[in-house]
């Protein structure tokens, strides 16, 4: 072999030796990034937020209240008869002493003309009686009756004043009756319903309207101590909002424009007892509620995830609501600098709809997970995405 094939054959082994070369460093950095995106593919995913100083006001969430009126009652008729007059509607404001209603009971004027005729009767014989014992009284003197027959007179004039007297009570009570025909308003109020039309026949006892006043209503709920304080100050005024899409069936003449479907409702509220007082200590307290409902929008019932909301803020170290689990034991998911979980317990104060306060577990700074942590355990390493930060969100601490 001449020096020309040696040359060319030592080329040849050189340019496979660097190809190989070549081709093992291809593979390695590529099998490194392959390696590298198995490994983030791996990572799961989560949606986090950070704990941050906000202004907050507390909201109570009550899943079902009770509302009931300061007064109702039912303005009874006190005969029976039929209804020739109804002057008032559903919705009427009334006054005290103003007429509601008539009735008619045919029955009435011919036994007041019946007793009128007692009366006369009774008079008459009242009058033959007088002039008897008058007559026997001159005649006694001369001997010219018995004393026995005086007596008789005595008591038949005695017996006839009383007969007339009666009479005279039968009548009055009828007349009493027959004024029983026309039935006023008991108290100032509003017309809540009429259970009766006209030309109906009622008895008597019966109802004919329902007044009562909607301008307050009250609400009783039991509450824990600690709840309570979530809303401190409370000689303040609150909230109470009702949600939309509440289906209304009216009761009463409230003041709703239509039964249907209505949209978010807001009235004011106030705190108006508390048993036991907040001095003494006790785990649960009665709480009676005030609520202004002047426009007569709302009446008594029973309302659907209604909320109580403070009007006064409060600066708290918050996270999103949905980022505390738990019921008894309350804890939250933190992400590590190293992106992996951990479990935190904490202690929360006061809320509103989207955020709690964090009084214990947490500083300033922590990101929190908020979903994403279906099947993840503790120790998990997790790719976070930061929700974008709210208006009110700061970072100045207290």
């Amino acid at each position: 072999m001449n020096n020309r094939n040696i040359m060319l054959v030592l080329i040849a082994v050189i340019l496979l030796v660097g190809s190989l070369v070549g081709y093992g460093l291809y593979v390695n950095v590529t099998s490194s990034a392959h390696v590298e995106k198995l490994a983030a593919a791996q990572y799961s995913r989560v949606i986090g937020a950070r704990a941050v100083y906000r202004d907050i006001a507390p909201v109570l969430e009550i899943p079902a209240l009770y509302l009931q009126s300061t007064w109702m009652l039912d303005v009874n008729v006190k005969l029976e008869g039929t209804v020739s007059r109804l002057h008032v509607n559903p919705g009427d404001q009334v006054k005290a002493g103003q007429l509601i209603g008539e009735l008619v009971n045919d029955e009435l004027p011919a036994q007041i003309l019946q007793a009128e005729g007692k009366i006369n009767e009774a008079k008459a014989n009242l009058v033959k009686y007088n002039n008897t014992l008058a007559r026997y009284q001159s005649l006694v003197n001369a001997a010219g009756i018995s004393k026995q027959q005086l007596d008789e007179a005595i008591a038949n004039q005695a017996a006839g004043s009383a007969m007339v007297m009666s009479a005279e009570a039968t009548r009055d009570q009828l007349l009493s009756r027959l004024a029983g025909q026309k039935i006023f308003a008991p108290r100032d109020g509003d017309i809540l319903k009429l259970y009766t039309k006209e030309g109906a026949f009622m008895r008597a006892g019966e109802a004919m309207v329902m007044i009562g006043d909607f301008a307050t209503l009250s609400a009783r709920e039991n509450m824990r101590q600690e709840v309570l304080e979530k809303l401190l100050p409370l000689d303040s005024a609150f909230q109470l909002v009702l949600p939309e899409n509440r289906t209304i069936s009216k009761s009463y003449a409230s003041n709703y424009r239509q039964e249907g479907t209505l949209g978010e409702l807001s009235f004011v509220i106030r705190l108006d007892k508390i048993n036991p007082p907040l001095e003494v200590a006790a785990p649960y307290r009665s709480v009676v509620w005030q609520v202004e409902n002047a426009g007569g929008l709302l009446e008594p019932g029973t309302y659907y995830r209604a909320k109580i909301y403070g009007t006064k803020k409060r600066r708290a170290l918050t996270v999103p609501r949905k980022a505390v689990t738990g019921k008894t034991t309350l804890k939250t998911f933190v992400i590590a600098a190293d992106g992996r979980l951990a479990e935190r317990s904490v202690r929360t104060g006061i809320q509103d709809d989207e955020y709690v306060e964090i009084t214990d577990g947490l500083q300033e700074g922590d990101i929190v997970a908020l979903t994403g942590l279906e099947g993840l355990q503790p120790g998990a390493k997790v790719q976070v995405v930061l929700e974008s930060a709210p208006k009110n969100q700061t970072s100045e601490g207290k």
